[in-house]
């Protein structure tokens, strides 16, 4: 929602310690935030998995702030993110605008 708690989670000052955004994807999406100056924030969102290893789910933590800087960039209500492993970085493109991409590095969990 427009003023979620994720949405407050993402948005707080700048910390001396980075805030961690976790997505787990096992049939939906789990997006948690972690944030040390404001504490944590989960919501629970509709998703589609397909490819290999769909089935097992994937658990991948980004920055916080490089998150919500990449994810504030794409205009339509439809984002894709490509996921290998948690290791990888992820890609996450805009299906209505092929021009838009980004990279995403992930965070140690």
């Amino acid at each position: 929602g427009e003023n979620s708690e994720l949405d407050q989670g993402l948005t707080s000052p700048t910390s001396s310690k980075p805030g961690q955004f976790l997505m787990e994807i096992l049939g939906q999406l789990s997006v948690e935030i972690n944030n040390p100056d404001q504490g944590e924030a989960r919501e629970e969102l509709s998703a589609e998995c397909e490819g290999p290893g769909a089935e097992d789910g994937i658990e991948i933590g980004f920055n916080a702030k490089y998150a919500t800087d990449a994810l504030a960039t794409f205009a339509g209500e439809t984002i894709i993110f490509s996921l290998a492993d948690p290791g990888s970085p992820s890609l996450i493109t805009d299906p209505s605008d092929a021009t838009r991409q980004v990279v995403l590095m992930p965070m140690r969990v």
